[in-house]
């Protein structure tokens, strides 16, 4: 069967949904949503305490996901869906508890449920930690998320996303899978210059996030300067004029 655009369904390799349309994703996402329900009433059968469905919940109901959080973005309406099913199912009473106390330490007193939303970003760590690394012919993905990067944001350098990921969330909205990453990024603690950099390294920062930007003032302000500027701009405006 010949998939286009207009397909409902996506088609699937190796348990992933290589979809073109959010229609398709979307259709695709319910029949997961679906399957963890069918499942969910199977296992109720089994009269499992608070604590037991808990333990059930993780292993056997949210870790089926975990493949597919670690590929695919999904969208926060839909984890949310599927954090409604695991409540019932662990707590099938009223009123339900609240999902921080499910998710939290036995210690405290709660089930200690994953966590779907930080479990979606803790999966793409690898992501960061194979761009921080030295690069290496078997790492496809690395360089093909540098390339959209500087697409979407017209910079070159990396290294002031890890600086100030903030200034890049709207320009990355548009790229469901690297505005995923820089919400991970925003949850991060910001990388922080050291003294064995490389001072060129610095001329690829964006001149608005180094310089002050507290004081209020219209936008053609040095103090706020367009985002396309970088430091190297600075520096070409200093030799200009001193020659």
């Amino acid at each position: 069967e010949w998939h286009t655009s207009n397909s409902t369904s996506a088609v699937r390799y190796l348990g992933y949904p290589l979809y073109s349309t959010d229609m398709q994703l979307k259709t695709y996402l319910n029949e997961i949503k679906v399957k963890m329900i069918r499942h969910s009433y199977i296992l109720r059968g089994r009269h499992l305490s608070v604590r037991g469905s808990g333990l059930v919940a993780n292993s056997l109901l949210l870790s089926k996901l975990y493949h597919l959080l670690r590929v695919i973005p999904v969208p926060h309406k839909w984890l949310s869906e599927v954090k409604a099913v695991v409540r019932k199912f662990v707590f099938p009473f009223f009123p339900a508890t609240s999902w921080t106390a499910l998710t939290s330490p036995r210690k405290f007193g709660g089930v200690c449920l994953v966590d779907l939303i930080d479990q979606s970003h803790a999966l793409y760590l690898i992501y960061i930690k194979c761009l921080l690394k030295p690069i290496d012919k078997a790492d496809f993905l690395s360089p093909w998320v540098v390339y959209c990067f500087q697409h979407y944001t017209g910079h070159a350098s990396i290294l002031s996303w890890f600086m100030y990921p903030k200034v890049y969330s709207s320009l990355l909205s548009s790229c469901t899978s690297m505005s995923h990453l820089n919400k991970l990024l925003l949850r991060l603690p910001s990388l922080v210059p050291y003294d064995e950099w490389s001072g060129r390294w610095y001329l690829d920062l964006p001149l608005r996030s180094i310089l002050n930007t507290t004081v209020s003032s219209p936008v053609l302000n040095p103090f706020n300067p367009p985002r396309r500027y970088l430091l190297s701009d600075l520096y070409k405006s200093l030799w200009s004029n001193a020659g």
